[in-house]
């Protein structure tokens, strides 16, 4: 399973109809193409340089919390990685803009997945808003792979229609905080997501 790049629906913020009201579902796996990896991981160009354990950023009416390791040890790399894609495509969703950039992080089946759930949104005339807390923490590192597990808090999110009036989203409401799983790979130097896994399962900040 690790060595595969099985992905599943990220649940928009403020839990759209097409998206987070019905339990998350596997999407087409997707399998990297083969690749020898660096003996030393590399982030990806696009990730921003400095390393926060804790960061907040705000995309319009949308605001990001990101927890991460404090010590992330030899998941360093792979951890700027994940916070570029957690970052991007939170944007995505609270502004309706394409990143063309997520493809130098994301296996083509999750970036798929993202657009979809943008797409979804620009179909409604609905943006992602409110408060999404993301925890994640290292669960098992190598040179080529590395596992994170973590709580998707969307309990703050909301949807922002063309009018500008927000309301709370039907999968903000079902499922406020879902089980996080996500796998990262070591393609030839860079660190890809290959995995990102919501699933209505308890969790905690500290999970």
């Amino acid at each position: 399973m690790l060595a595969g790049a099985s992905v599943m629906s990220l649940v928009a913020c403020g839990g759209t109809d097409e998206v987070a009201d019905p339990p998350p579902t596997t999407s087409p796996t997707a399998t990297p193409s083969a690749s020898t990896p660096s003996a030393t991981p590399t982030p990806s160009a696009t990730t921003p340089a400095p390393d926060k354990p804790r960061s907040v950023q705000k995309y319009g009416t949308l605001t990001l919390t990101l927890d991460l390791p404090a010590k992330p040890g030899t998941a360093r790399a792979a951890l700027r990685s994940y916070a570029d894609f957690e970052r991007r495509t939170h944007k995505m969703l609270a502004t309706n803009v394409d990143d063309p950039g997520l493809k130098e992080i994301a296996v083509p089946a999750l970036v798929k997945s993202i657009r979809d759930n943008v797409a979804g949104q620009v179909a409604r005339k609905d943006l992602s808003g409110g408060l999404v807390k993301v925890t994640a923490r290292v669960r098992g590192a190598s040179l080529r792979l590395v596992l994170l597990t973590g709580c998707y808090d969307q309990s703050k999110s909301v949807l922002v229609r063309a009018n500008g009036v927000a309301y709370r989203g039907p999968g903000a409401t079902k499922w406020p905080k879902l089980k996080l799983t996500v796998i990262l790979t070591n393609m030839g130097g860079a660190w890809m997501l290959t995995e990102y896994t919501l699933k209505n399962t308890p969790c905690t900040p500290t999970t």
